[in-house]
């Protein structure tokens, strides 16, 4: 036998609700990585060198030891 109790089933819905709202108000669910500080320089660069170079501390250099195989035709 099932008890259908929707009045329980709501209590314990409303109480979820009410803990993540004022965990989220305590400040213990933000992101960090939302909170790290805005790199202007490096969305404002003109070009991608100049973006790499003040966003990550430089430009990456050519190489023969990375290759990538693609098909000849992509589906």
């Amino acid at each position: 036998m099932q008890i259908n109790n929707p009045r329980r089933l709501f209590l314990k819905q409303a109480l979820s609700a009410s803990a993540v709202t004022v965990a989220a108000a305590a400040g213990l669910l933000t992101p960090r990585l939302v909170l790290a500080q805005w790199n202007a320089d490096a969305f404002n660069a003109e070009s991608t060198a100049d973006a790499l170079a003040k966003g990550v501390g430089g430009t990456p250099e050519k190489s023969d030891k990375v290759s990538i195989k693609t098909p000849g035709t992509a589906e």
